[in-house]
């Protein structure tokens, strides 16, 4: 559910045990509303390909799913590793990235829970054939 500036700060002027909000609305014109209402604040982007725009604006960081795999890449604001941000909700998270994760060899089995299910097929091959095609040598986990 997205919460509006107005209604974040009265939130946070009522609970003095908020120290941040991750801001996953999409929305730069509210983000950076919600930043310059409450300066006090932390803003984390929620969304990995907003990530370079959000820390422009003053955000602190990011609540990011490509951090799993490229979390160097992700703090120096890697721009070229955010065209793999596509791939990574494909389908619903985590599914996409435990299956990147895998085909790496990062991770054993990419096995999610209930009421997740496995990758589609159709998906394994659209992030098979991007992993194909990606530079991965401009990064340090290839």
């Amino acid at each position: 559910m997205n919460l509006l500036p107005e209604t974040i700060k009265r939130i946070y002027l009522s609970c003095p045990n908020i120290f941040g909000i991750k801001e996953a609305s999409g929305n730069l014109t509210q983000i950076e509303e919600l930043i310059n209402l409450i300066p006090t604040v932390k803003v984390f982007s929620g969304d990995d390909n907003l990530y370079p725009q959000v820390m422009s604006l003053g955000g602190e960081g990011v609540v990011s799913v490509l951090s799993n795999l490229y979390p160097k890449e992700m703090k120096e604001i890697n721009l070229p590793v955010l065209e793999m941000v596509p791939y990574l909700f494909i389908e619903s998270n985590p599914t996409p990235i435990k299956f990147i994760m895998k085909q790496k060899g990062l991770i054993k089995t990419d096995s999610v829970r209930l009421p997740l299910v496995t990758l589609s097929q159709e998906s394994q091959d659209k992030i098979l054939g991007f992993l194909n095609s990606f530079n991965q040598d401009l990064f340090e986990n290839n």
